[in-house]
């Protein structure tokens, strides 16, 4: 286990991998040719992720030359930064959707930014005008 996985409390980690599911999943987010640009990953690599966490992928399914300790803290930040940051339109419904609250994740997502060496986000979410109709 990583040393930045390891500095989450089990809770934490278990935000995490509902993340990476939710991340991974096509109901937030499209599985179209911008999920690359957005996560730095391929859906299928996100996935592959969400089922090994809290250990690293194994490298089978990852692209060639990925290394998979680099591979899990981009679809762990990517998932946390996207869910709370990206305009998906389901932050009113946020619960729902991802299955936590988004205040947690946001909790989870600056001690993940702390343990992997990132700072804290400091991006204030008070005006939402992506919303969709749930």
């Amino acid at each position: 286990m990583q040393a930045s996985v390891a500095a989450l409390t089990e809770r934490d980690r278990e935000v995490v991998g509902i993340c990476l599911r939710a991340a991974a999943s096509d109901r937030i987010f499209d599985h179209d040719v911008e999920y690359p640009t957005i996560f730095g990953l391929l859906p299928e690599e996100v996935a592959i992720v969400a089922a090994a966490w809290p250990e690293p992928p194994q490298r089978d399914g990852l692209r060639r030359g990925l290394d998979a300790d680099h591979v899990q803290r981009l679809a762990v930040s990517n998932a946390l930064a996207n869910l709370l940051g990206y305009p998906h339109g389901y932050h009113s419904a946020f619960e729902r959707f991802v299955g936590v609250a988004e205040g947690e994740v946001r909790a989870v997502s600056d001690r993940w930014r702390l343990a992997t060496g990132a700072a804290p986000s400091d991006r204030d979410d008070d005006e939402r005008t992506d919303e969709r109709e749930v």
